[in-house]
């Protein structure tokens, strides 16, 4: 399996502060007590869809910046920094629903329960005659470059007992899959892909 190290090395507090500083309202990213130890990220292409997008949102769901970048898609210019501001941007933009109420990651009562699986319960591919879809096209050389795109719905339970769903796209480049971050970069891949019918899935097995 090939995996493509990031090349940066950076304090998972200044992560935190990043995404204090981008929401503005969040209390728990700020990070106190012992400097923690650097982290080096890697980043590896998926063998499905399915695996990308649960990791995704696991990422998001927990604020984990391992699972985050496991299987991102990096933008046509991005480099260490823009990683950084992306996970950050992500966290802010990315809602997790439940019923008819829709809660960013800093308003989730609870973080998502291990032992229970993350599931992707409806998926969908981009229809590549969609004239919107097309339109990506002349985007693409300044955002994010794909093959093809496919969106899920993904669901995890927190340790509230309840689950929360969100829609995660993914794209395949180079016979892997990669992970989309919800940003200005790709604001036209959601603004798609949230307009969307999914198709729903049978059972899926544990992230």
């Amino acid at each position: 399996m090939k995996r493509y190290p990031l090349q940066i090395v950076i304090p998972l507090g200044l992560l935190a502060i990043a995404a204090f500083l981008w929401s503005g309202i969040d209390t728990r990213a700020a990070v106190e007590g012992p400097e923690l130890t650097p982290f080096e990220f890697e980043r590896e292409g998926a063998d499905s869809p399915e695996r990308a997008a649960k990791s995704h949102f696991y990422g998001c769901a927990n604020e984990s910046p391992k699972h985050f970048v496991q299987h991102l898609l990096l933008g046509v210019c991005d480099g260490p920094i823009d990683t950084l501001q992306k996970f950050a941007e992500c966290l802010h933009e990315t809602q997790f629903h439940h019923e008819d109420q829709s809660y960013s990651v800093y308003d989730l009562p609870k973080r998502m329960n291990g032992k229970h699986p993350v599931r992707v319960i409806a998926s969908e591919a981009f229809d590549p005659e969609d004239k919107r879809v097309l339109g990506l096209k002349s985007q693409m050389m300044s955002t994010y470059y794909a093959e093809k795109f496919m969106c899920f719905d993904v669901a995890g339970t927190s340790y509230d007992g309840v689950e929360y769903q969100s829609r995660v796209v993914v794209a395949f480049v180079n016979g892997r899959w990669y992970s989309m971050p919800r940003c200005r970069s790709s604001k036209s891949f959601y603004e798609i892909a949230d307009s969307m019918e999914l198709t729903p899935l049978d059972a899926d097995p544990a992230i």
